[in-house]
């Protein structure tokens, strides 16, 4: 066996964890998972032992119909993200109802997740740029401390039309006190 063999490392997870990183880019992840935990967290109340439950009977029922509701609606935010401001709006709307129908919204835990959950998938908005270019090059090369020079002709990744100006150079120690403004 020569060295090169045993040294290098499968390519496989990092491979996966990139297209896992895409694919969650891609969507309103963090909305429908925390929809997707209210709505379990909400589902289980029914489940606990008679003595923490504050009431029973349909509120059972409507405890399992708003939870599962719940997690489907997580999952419309997973899957179906071009209906994420309905399902957002639905999530919100059934989190303020479990808190009058099971059990203060699972003791306020699944009400707070919901509302969370929901507000995240209403608020979230697809990268315009996608997801390989998440920084254009000019503010890149300000972050790394460097002025870029571009050639003639040569995109600054800058949406056409933009008349943004360029950000400020950066101050380091060296240079001095900072003006007074007034």
């Amino acid at each position: 066996m020569n060295d090169e063999t045993t040294t290098a490392a499968p390519a496989w997870p990092r491979r996966g964890r990139l297209a896992f990183r895409r694919w969650r880019h891609g969507r309103p992840f963090w909305g429908g998972l925390w929809t997707m935990l209210a709505g379990i967290e909400i589902l289980s109340i029914p489940l606990a032992p008679l003595s923490v439950i504050i009431h029973q009977g349909i509120a059972g029922v409507s405890s399992e119909l708003i939870g599962a509701l719940l997690v489907l609606m997580g999952l419309f935010m997973w899957f179906a993200p071009a209906q994420r401001q309905v399902a957002g709006v639905v999530a919100i709307v059934l989190s303020l109802t479990s808190f009058i129908t099971s059990n203060f919204g699972g003791f306020l835990l699944g009400l707070l997740l919901g509302l969370v959950g929901g507000a995240l998938g209403f608020a979230w908005v697809p990268d315009r740029h996608g997801f390989t270019k998440r920084r254009a090059p000019w503010r890149r090369a300000a972050a790394e401390d460097e002025t870029p020079a571009l050639s003639e002709g040569e995109d600054d990744g800058r949406p056409e039309g933009d008349v943004r100006p360029e950000p400020p150079a950066r101050r380091t120690p060296d240079d001095g006190p900072r003006p007074a403004t007034s």
